[in-house]
């Protein structure tokens, strides 16, 4: 089988490449040992800036359905209201987006298989499968994870450790009356917490905690059999800001380390993407926003390739030199390391840069309250003639990014005040 493009892995990076890709107009086969994507604790949201991308590049609607987005997210910390942000959010189990995004490939080949074995090259790729099947394509897309070294290692491809057990997160189903979304700050620097951010999924409401924990600490052992006595130890106002709830089901837990593929440069004809480039901190958020970004640089590189005989180390090189690229990648690395500084630093200077991150924020947030008469409710909504202005308004996102410029204003003007 000859294909212009050979995708492995297809988790949400490699469904989401194959879709791009075959929409181009290019000959795309994908390789995966799962017919369809089995239920996989990662990411549940597309928030702001990831649904645009993916609006963008005409998958969206594909991937979410009829899923209603949420327009407006409450923010809260010691029992009190600090602000509230205006986006789009969406609140998807992970292989939902999965197998959705594998649906909008088509006419993509779909190969349930696992490979054994990529033999690059300037002109060509062989990919030997497990079963014997040799399948030959002109470009090789690596989109297997983090966890897929050693088929990279046989090409003198390695992983460097960037941040060894950087978070904890953990999943949860949670029952209460709250319905809109919901995210509660850690309110002690010692407990090492950054957030819970409650919000629907259908006709659920679904929880996820961040933390940097290493997994083998006592109180993330006993989350996991005592979740609620655990998080009131540590988030002791959160039951008087969210209101009465329960954990219901299972805890998931997803430890998360930063790791890099180096020597990806000088290879001829594969290309590495998303998190088996470099893995990303779910805290931050930046995980789905760097794979689009991957994407979309291998989607303005890979027409121009094809164009020309050959898939030399030259021609890879333009992927991983692409500005966009670059920009998102050290954006992503370097947030993970400052909101863990941020939420876990103990000298002076980080106490006194929280205090003022916090008071900043709930100066502002009195400010536009003020300005927009709303009334952040702590069950994660919002009332006020503004807010149900915004909701009535279609598209949502027009009237949210005009409230997002003027709050960053707004928060320019308190810190300069602040530093003054």
């Amino acid at each position: 089988m000859v294909s212009d493009a050979l995708v492995i892995g297809a988790g949400l990076g490699g469904a989401l490449a194959a879709a791009v890709l075959s929409r181009a107009g290019l000959k795309v086969v994908v390789v995966d040992r799962h017919a369809a994507y089995p239920p996989d604790f990662r990411a549940e949201q597309l928030v702001g800036s990831q649904a645009d991308t993916l609006r963008h590049l005409g998958l969206l609607e594909g991937i979410v359905g009829q899923t209603t987005p949420m327009p407006s997210a409450t923010a809260a910390c010691h029992g009190k209201v600090i602000d509230a942000t205006y986006c789009d959010h969406y609140g998807l189990r992970y292989e939902e987006m999965v197998n959705a995004a594998r649906a909008l490939s088509a006419p993509t080949t779909f190969i349930t298989g696992r490979v054994a074995q990529i033999v690059t090259g300037a002109e060509a790729q062989k990919v030997h499968l497990a079963d014997g099947r040799v399948l030959d394509t002109r470009l090789v897309v690596f989109a297997a994870g983090p966890n897929s070294g050693d088929l990279l290692s046989s090409l003198g491809i390695e992983r460097t450790m960037l941040s060894e057990h950087h978070s904890l997160t953990f999943g949860f189903d949670v029952e209460t009356a709250s319905r809109g979304v919901f995210v509660y700050y850690g309110e002690r620097t010692a407990d090492q917490m950054d957030y819970l951010t409650v919000f629907p999924i259908g006709n659920r409401m679904r929880a996820n905690l961040f933390c940097y924990l290493h997994p083998n600490d006592p109180w993330a052992r006993s989350f996991k059999h005592s979740p609620k006595q655990a998080l009131l130890s540590v988030m002791p106002s959160l039951e008087r800001a969210l209101g009465p709830f329960e954990v219901v089901g299972k805890v998931q837990v997803r430890p998360n380390s930063i790791q890099r593929a180096e020597n990806v440069r000088g290879q001829a004809g594969i290309v590495v993407i998303g998190d088996a480039y470099q893995s990303s901190c779910p805290a931050v958020g930046t995980g789905i926003g760097r794979l689009l970004a991957d994407i979309e640089a291998l989607n303005r590189h890979v027409s121009l390739w094809l164009a020309t005989p050959g898939m030399d180390a030259d021609k890879i090189e333009q992927f991983y030199d692409d500005p966009a690229k670059r920009k998102v990648d050290a954006h992503a690395l370097r947030i993970a390391k400052s909101r863990r500084a941020l939420c876990t630093g103990t000298g002076w200077g980080w106490q006194a840069y929280r205090a003022q991150h916090y008071y900043r924020r709930r100066t502002l947030g009195v400010i536009l309250r003020a300005i927009r008469r709303e009334r952040p409710r702590l069950d994660g909504t919002i009332a006020g003639p503004q807010h149900l202005q915004l909701r009535a308004d279609a598209p949502i996102r027009a009237r949210a990014s005009g409230w997002e410029a003027a709050k960053r204003a707004v928060m320019a003007a308190i810190t300069l005040l602040t530093i003054g």
